[in-house]
């Protein structure tokens, strides 16, 4: 008898788990197909039928901070991080979240916390770079920038971003030629504000 229950139970345990898993892989798609709002339904039920899942608090913070409800997305988030404690892109993308409430000092503690779990985790370092050029932190973000280049010398976003802080912090010449890079890489855009900036 206790062996049969334990085998019911068991089997009702697999049984949400694959309800769970079928909703997931849904919103999953839904999500990668940017249907935020069709994939929402599909992570609320495979958080019922798993609420211990950190994924699920993920992906439903990602989708509220899309949809603009950000009280929602930060509860996710952090529910998310304390199911989870080493997942830096929970950390990561709590950190986006701050900066977009302009809480760029908690965005900070949030990327260099997802820095010590991934110390190369180049989103991390280009996020933190913006928060401290908000911040004015200019030394900061120009690291960064720089690391994130190093990574990829091809990222044509992290020379028109670097050029940008090395023209606020008064190096026209650095800020020009990191401009001129990114347009050589693609980002027309700089061009123009060479036009503007630099002849």
């Amino acid at each position: 008898m206790l062996l049969f229950c334990f085998f019911l139970q068991f089997s009702m345990v697999y049984a949400q788990e694959g309800k769970s898993s079928e909703f997931e892989k849904t919103g999953t798609e839904l999500f990668y197909s940017n249907d935020f709002v069709g994939a929402l339904p599909y992570f609320e039920k495979a958080l019922e039928q798993n609420p211990k899942s950190a994924k699920n608090h993920y992906f439903l913070g990602e989708i509220n901070f899309k949809l603009e409800r950000t009280k929602v997305a930060m509860d996710n988030y952090n529910k998310a991080i304390e199911l989870d404690t080493v997942n830096f892109t929970y950390y990561k993308d709590r950190g986006r979240l701050k900066a977009h409430l302009k809480d760029y000092r908690g965005s900070i503690a949030d990327f260099n916390k997802s820095l010590e779990i991934s110390p190369d985790f180049s989103d991390a370092l280009f996020d933190r770079a913006l928060s401290n050029y908000q911040l004015k932190q200019y030394s900061d973000c120009i690291s960064d920038f720089t690391r994130v280049i190093e990574n990829n010398p091809k990222d044509k976003e992290a020379f028109y971003s670097r050029g940008s802080a090395k023209i606020d912090s008064g190096d026209l010449i650095g800020g020009c030629t990191d401009w001129s890079r990114a347009g050589e890489l693609g980002f027309i855009k700089a061009y123009e504000t060479i036009q503007k900036k630099c002849n």
